[in-house]
């Protein structure tokens, strides 16, 4: 009896426990994050009092029907015993209420996955709480930090629409775009165009395809006339004057590469989707699914000419050099190709010269090596996910290629003294045979999941060292234990030591 109320105890919160789900450095902070960023923050607790913002629970029965095509969610997928889960209701509530001026249509609910399991599998929910936006029948899981802050910069980025239209004046810093390490994609369109209804629906649309690349890309759009008024000195003139649009073209869709070069896809933005076959099937298990038409996809886009303009998107987007972020992840990956990843010191900021001139040479080789993927990482912040991979932290910078795909990675030999760097990055790519199958790299215990390859007794452990509480937790579950067990020993003495009269 002693030990199964033992085993029961140390079950329930070894499962409350070994179920939440693991953050970067292992933190959630919950009431002292809201305290310190209510503090800096000019919104008043008034004005937050006086927010109405409700938490909609939602379920199997009601998901479908809240969670609409024309809707903005932000879910916690949750259980109930779950204690972060717990924790963070409130802090869900104090973010839609300090949110709600920015974005008063975005709503905010909780799914329940015990209770709704299958619901929850649809969206491959392993660990909790588990925080997803969605929005035009896409979802996009937050993979940060759960800070006040940092949740509140991923709303506003995944909030305001995707394509922004430029004017005259907002072009003008627009060396700063030309400049950053993202592909800028702009929609030259007719004046006529902006003023109708339908762009803005057909950009809506088009979000939905855009939207995890919204933070390796930019997209706007802008009218041929405001295009003519630049001045002659603004780098977007100078910078399409190869491919100079005229005001007979319908629309045309430019992808500008940093200081490199421009591609041009002359696409006429109304002919993408088929707005008069566009028939919606409510009935057909509510996933609006087309009746009998096998030449456009579910929101009506013309399979031939999506498949042009993904192509585009994507062909564009590998001359990218971002930095691999949580954020930025799983876009890097997306693109189905190895991902070359240049690993930096802390310390070598963007100011030093050696980290300009690593960077520099091996953006200039993304622009013509389309095998590979391209990106760099602070080798300070992801020192263990670096490790994984043998980089020898004080070595840096260093160079490796990861094959997501076929989890197996690449690192060079020492590059030659006597060769020029770009001479020695050339040299390693051209080593890897991508296509070859009997070419085969390292493995490493981790890739994309740090819980892929954790056996639970390693989850068990670093939640020891993550979270002191469960010595709290272990403390208590003694002193119970250790209580239960004198109750019943007392009981058990009296019991035996009572006589039966004899009469």
């Amino acid at each position: 009896m002693n030990y199964l109320l033992l085993i029961v105890f140390l079950s329930i919160i070894t499962l409350s426990f070994t179920n939440q789900k693991l953050e970067k450095n292992g933190d959630f902070v919950i009431s002292s994050d809201i305290d310190s960023d209510s503090e800096s923050d000019s919104e008043s607790e008034s004005d937050l009092k006086k927010a109405k913002i409700s938490i909609t629970k939602l379920d199997l029965t009601n998901f479908d029907d809240y969670v609409t095509h024309d809707t903005m969610w932000f879910l916690m997928f949750q259980t109930n015993w779950c204690y972060h889960c717990q924790q963070y209701q409130k802090h869900l509530k104090y973010i839609s209420k300090k949110f709600s001026s920015k974005a008063p249509d975005l709503q905010y609910g909780t799914v329940e996955c015990l209770e709704n399991e299958l619901l929850c599998d649809r969206f491959n929910i392993s660990s909790y709480p588990t925080l997803m936006f969605f929005t035009h029948s896409n979802w996009i899981e937050y993979e940060g930090f759960r800070q006040t802050k940092s949740v509140l910069s991923f709303l506003s980025q995944v909030t305001r629409p995707l394509f922004k239209q430029i004017t005259t004046e907002q072009a003008e810093p627009i060396q700063q775009m030309i400049a950053n390490e993202k592909t800028h994609f702009v929609y030259l369109l007719q004046d006529n165009y902006l003023k109708e209804e339908r762009i803005v629906s057909t950009l809506r649309k088009l979000e939905e395809y855009l939207q995890i690349y919204r933070n390796i890309a930019t997209f706007s759009c802008m009218s041929y006339s405001e295009y003519l008024l630049l001045k002659p000195t603004n780098p977007m003139k100078s910078i399409f004057q190869n491919e100079l649009p005229n005001e007979k073209s319908n629309s045309m869709f430019f992808a500008i590469r940093g200081e490199y070069s421009v591609n041009v896809l002359s696409l006429d933005i109304f002919s993408l989707f088929n707005n008069n076959n566009n028939k919606i099937n409510k009935n057909n298990n509510k996933k609006n699914k087309l009746i009998n038409n096998k030449e456009i996809d579910n929101n009506g886009f013309k399979l031939e000419l999506k498949i042009k303009f993904l192509n585009f998107i994507e062909n564009n987007l590998l001359t990218l050099l971002p930095q691999f972020q949580t954020e930025t992840f799983r876009g890097i990956i997306s693109r189905k190709r190895p991902v070359v990843i240049a690993i930096f010191d802390f310390d070598f900021t963007t100011n030093t010269e050696a980290h300009q001139k690593y960077l520099s040479e091996l953006k200039k080789i993304s622009f013509v090596d389309n095998r590979f993927s391209f990106c760099w990482l602070d080798g300070y912040y992801w020192k263990q996910y670096a490790e994984r991979f043998e980089i020898e932290m004080d070595k840096l910078p260093q160079l490796i290629i990861i094959d997501y795909d076929k989890d197996q990675f690449f690192k060079p030999k020492k590059f030659s003294q006597s060769s020029s760097l770009s001479k020695n990055i050339n040299n390693f790519l051209n080593s890897i045979k991508i296509n070859d199958p009997k070419f085969k790299g390292k493995k490493s215990s981790s890739f994309s999941d740090d819980q892929k390859t954790k056996s639970k007794f390693e989850t068990i452990v670093q939640f020891i060292l993550n979270y002191t509480n469960i010595y709290i937790y272990a403390f208590i579950i003694i002193i119970v234990f250790y209580i239960t067990r004198k109750i019943y020993t007392v009981f058990k003495r009296k019991k035996i030591t009572i006589k039966p009269k004899i009469e």
